[in-house]
């Protein structure tokens, strides 16, 4: 596009090439017009990081201003929807976290829209108590051990787990008890999880077993003595601290563990995520 200006303007004559519109102030010829036609202004007049969100107020681009194959996400809740939608218009309800889009008649289902993370867990349920007899109960891990001797059978093994970030023997078998006095009661396994059974000499009664590890009471020394009570259960949940961020985590007792997270519960409770 060439120029040609008047050669001997007045002052405030003025000079119009398309949209443009250049006046005389006497010394130059100053760009007045800011008037652009339409699809008049490519990257050859505005660089595209002319245009931040820092030079357009927060209510000038709107819907009526975009063409008709475009469409913004309008934000909203469940309750504030748009009151008169056009087909394909989309919102994002941040009460409910769906994007919908509307299709003409109705709202879509919408897509859930969340963050999520991954957890690892280990469930141990409470242990059973063990009855009059020379043999060791079962454990999580292994069957008990029969008896030896004058020896009652030793509990069976539990089970190992490293999730709270150290190695924990649970829900091992109570050893088994044994009747005459110079007997002794078997041993239970799994890192003292589950209690010993005990001869008849002293007293008969089986040992309980540890609570929250799952273990098997220890077995009774005679017919009309108790066995050990089962240690109760617990529930343990972990996750990658860094996983979640941004994310409200609660309930059991939260503890960290090198780069994890860890919830252990140890009565009833919930892992609220929010």
């Amino acid at each position: 596009m060439s120029l040609n200006f008047p050669s001997s303007p007045s002052v405030d004559d003025t000079y119009t090439v398309g949209a443009r519109t250049w006046t005389w102030t006497g010394s130059i010829w100053e760009l007045r017009s800011t008037t652009v036609g339409i699809g008049s202004i490519s990257t050859t007049e505005l660089s595209d990081s002319a245009v931040t969100a820092g030079k357009i107020a927060s209510n000038a681009v709107t819907q009526a201003k975009l063409a008709s194959t475009l469409s913004a996400v309008t934000i909203c809740t469940s309750s504030t929807r748009p009151g008169s939608p056009f087909t394909g218009q989309a919102i994002f309800e941040t009460d409910t976290n769906l994007m919908k889009v509307w299709l003409g008649s109705g709202w879509s289902n919408g897509t859930a829209h969340t963050q999520s993370i991954s957890v690892e867990y280990l469930v141990i349920a409470g242990g059973g108590g063990s009855g009059t007899g020379h043999g060791g109960g079962g454990g999580a891990g292994g069957v008990g051990g029969n008896a030896s001797g004058s020896v009652g059978g030793a509990g069976g093994a539990g089970i190992t787990s490293s999730i709270t970030g150290s190695a924990v023997a649970r829900a091992g078998g109570g050893g088994g008890g044994v009747y005459p006095s110079n007997y002794t009661g078997g041993s239970a396994t799994a890192g003292g999880a589950a209690g010993n059974g005990h001869d008849y000499n002293v007293g008969g009664g089986g040992v309980s077993a540890t609570a929250n590890t799952g273990g098997g009471g220890g077995g009774s020394g005679g017919n009309w003595s108790k066995g050990g009570a089962g240690g109760s259960g617990i529930v343990i949940v972990r996750y990658l601290t860094s996983s979640a961020s941004g994310l409200s985590i609660t309930g059991g007792t939260a503890t960290t563990s090198g780069s994890y997270t860890v919830h252990t519960f140890t009565a009833s409770g919930s892992l609220v995520i929010a």
